[in-house]
């Protein structure tokens, strides 16, 4: 049982609609710790792969530490919180129990924060390495076709003044 649950028979739902909310609850419960894991590793990907812009490495590298922290918080102070829920009895609630539910909500929202600031960092980061990337080749593209040409130019020019001079 967690928040979910415990709001869901607070409001007054039928048992149906409570089984169904600690479905969910599993469901979630079982897969947030891969997803962040998940997302850990990814962020560490794309650090490594950025080579177009140093400040684009950095802001991945931002993101991959702020998920650590994440996983951190999410550890030490909301997963502890949701364990003592799970034992509560819906009858009889704990007499600090909104304490404990302004704590959770606290330390929520503090990791939905950090959750978008990590997204914003990400989408930064990419924004900026495609754009180093499309700059770099462009200038790469440009200065390949000017030295083509000075080259096509130069052997055209030498080519007629060799064989005047020759003459």
């Amino acid at each position: 049982m967690n928040w979910l649950y415990l709001s869901c028979a607070l409001l007054g739902f039928r048992r149906s609609a409570r089984s169904g909310c600690q479905a969910v609850r599993r469901r979630l419960g079982h897969s947030c710790p891969f997803w962040y894991a998940l997302s850990l590793v990814f962020a560490i990907l794309q650090m490594l792969i950025m080579r177009a812009v140093p400040a684009a490495r950095w802001l991945s590298c931002a993101a991959a530490i702020l998920l650590g922290l994440i996983i951190v918080l999410t550890i030490l102070l909301l997963a502890p919180v949701n364990n003592r829920i799970a034992r509560w009895d819906v009858g009889r609630l704990p007499t600090d129990w909104l304490s404990m539910r302004r704590h959770w909500d606290l330390f929520h929202r503090v990791r939905v924060l950090l959750l978008m600031v990590v997204l914003v960092l990400l989408i930064l980061s990419v924004l900026l390495d495609r754009q180093g990337q499309l700059s770099s080749s462009r200038t790469l593209h440009s200065g390949t076709n000017l030295s083509q040409r000075f080259f096509l130019c130069r052997n055209r020019v030498s080519s007629p003044v060799t064989t005047i001079e020759a003459a």
